[in-house]
């Protein structure tokens, strides 16, 4: 990139999410699995060749991220039960955009509201 040039900008679908638990930690159903989508824009348009997703860590769940359409899917996330007085903190992923030597990441996270 040379000054001047239009800037890439990654960015996921719903990056700040929240599950309902109850109170014993128990996810309702229908709350697995949590979905978002990675992408990079340049400028104004979408690219939608030459990168490469993939997940660099993650805390309290278990994810996936497709390295080609950048879909993520997270199966499993750590709830605690507050009937016990443990509460977990919130699932928190980082994935990356990797574009030849350009890397971008993007935080997803994902808070547990329980019931009472």
């Amino acid at each position: 990139m040379a000054e001047g040039d239009d800037s890439y900008i990654a960015y996921l679908t719903n990056e700040n999410q929240t599950v309902q638990a109850k109170y014993d930690g128990t996810l309702y159903t229908g709350q697995l699995p949590v979905t978002s989508t990675m992408g990079v824009v340049r400028g104004t348009q979408f690219v939608t060749s030459g990168v490469t997703y993939s997940k660099v860590s993650e805390t309290n769940m278990d994810s996936s991220i497709n390295s080609t359409t950048g879909a993520i899917s997270v199966s499993s996330i750590a709830t605690g039960s507050p009937a016990l007085g443990l509460v977990a903190g919130p699932a928190i992923a980082t994935y990356r955009a990797t574009i030849g030597s350009l890397t971008l990441d993007k935080i997803l996270t994902i808070n547990v509201s329980y019931d009472g």
